[in-house]
């Protein structure tokens, strides 16, 4: 048993990285790869897009099943930790892109909340990583690859012909945005019985542990500190679609001259 338990932290664990390091540059370079990657894959198809949104929700889906059998059976010891749960922002997208094939009224709604919040999140976590830096080296690649992922499904949700790059397709977004932080709020009620969780890092009981935000939380409290990040949530997600408007602008008008 001894032997085992030295074999699996020879084989799992490292000395957590730190943050703006080499490994988080080398980690940066990996998005940066992303970026292209959902770069070619702008010209597909509609139909090619809703297909491969799809796949990669099952991609999503499985790698976090595993993310989570791993921190069950290795790292927590067969005791479940509840801050884990997957809901939060960044966990979305897999809900959404497997649910797609199943919606039609909201599907327009739905790529425009992945092409401006997954790249929110997708990029945010390299502004500050220090969430991720796990001493497990799974752990900290997983988190960094699944916001690779996100940076992907948002560029080939923003270069959609259905996303709605206008102020009502913001309105939709910022209400899709608003039901999935109440349903990360009641999930944190309810479930704050089991452990400690923050879903959407929108707790009542518990500080953000996100840069600017924790100071925040240490100077005016809890209710302070969530109200600012909900506002930067918004702020973010507006940011984004702001910025994904003037692509596809420019997409139009460099086509409009090819013909």
């Amino acid at each position: 048993m001894r032997m085992r338990s030295q074999f699996l932290i020879f084989v799992f664990t490292m000395n957590p990285p730190q943050p703006y390091g080499v490994f988080h540059a080398v980690m940066a370079a990996g998005a940066v790869c992303a970026v292209l990657i959902g770069w070619r894959l702008r010209n597909l198809s509609e139909a090619q897009k809703q297909k491969l949104l799809w796949r990669m929700g099952w991609v999503l889906l499985l790698a976090e099943l595993a993310k989570q059998l791993f921190r069950f059976l290795i790292v927590d010891q067969g005791v479940y930790n509840w801050w884990y749960f997957p809901f939060q922002l960044c966990s979305v997208p897999m809900y959404l892109c497997l649910l797609l094939p199943m919606v039609k009224k909201g599907r327009r709604t739905i790529i425009t909340f992945l092409a401006d919040f997954a790249l929110l999140g997708g990029a945010a976590v390299y502004l500050d990583p220090s969430d991720m830096l796990s001493p497990y080296v799974f752990l900290t690649l997983f988190s960094f690859l699944w916001h690779d992922l996100l940076i992907v499904i948002a560029i080939v949700c923003g270069t959609s012909e259905s996303m709605q790059d206008n102020a009502a397709g913001a309105v939709k977004m910022l209400g899709l945005f608003g039901a999935l932080c109440g349903i990360a709020e009641i999930l944190n009620l309810v479930l704050s019985c089991y452990g400690e969780l923050s879903m959407f890092y929108l707790s009542p009981k518990m500080a953000n542990t996100q840069l600017v935000f924790r100071d925040i939380a240490q100077i005016w409290g809890t209710a302070a500190d969530n109200f600012s990040y909900f506002l930067a949530m918004i702020g973010g997600g507006l940011l984004m679609h702001r910025l994904w408007r003037k692509i596809r602008r420019k997409r139009h008008e460099e086509s409009a001259r090819d013909v």
